[in-house]
């Protein structure tokens, strides 16, 4: 007979295995936010981590820790421009220069 203790331990550890936090870490001196599944907290209040969608590895001095979903997670992890600096508004339109007089040629009356 199997043993019941055997078979509760093992679903459980099957459940947290399955378990992920996900984590949006903000450094607030760039406004660069960062997502991860696993951070580590240093002893003076500094956070490494290996950023989801560069693969960097990023240490951060004084940072914004939040758990979020993981349709947040997968959301914004692997988006192209979530720390891409603001486009630069586009120049207003100059108005088009009214074309220039055709240069008529002096007769030179020495000829």
């Amino acid at each position: 007979m199997i043993n019941l203790r055997a078979v509760l331990a093992l679903s459980a550890l099957a459940t947290l295995a399955g378990c992920t936090t996900y984590y949006e870490v903000t450094d607030p001196t760039t406004d660069k936010v960062y997502y991860s599944t696993k951070i580590d907290q240093g002893r003076e209040g500094s956070v490494s981590l290996t950023d989801a969608g560069s693969g960097a590895n990023v240490t951060i001095q004084n940072s914004e820790v939040k758990e979020v979903s993981k349709e947040v997670y997968n959301a914004n992890a692997f988006a192209e421009s979530r720390n891409a600096p603001a486009a630069a508004p586009a120049p207003a339109a100059e108005p088009e220069a009214a074309p220039a007089p055709a240069a008529e040629a002096e007769a030179d009356p020495a000829q």
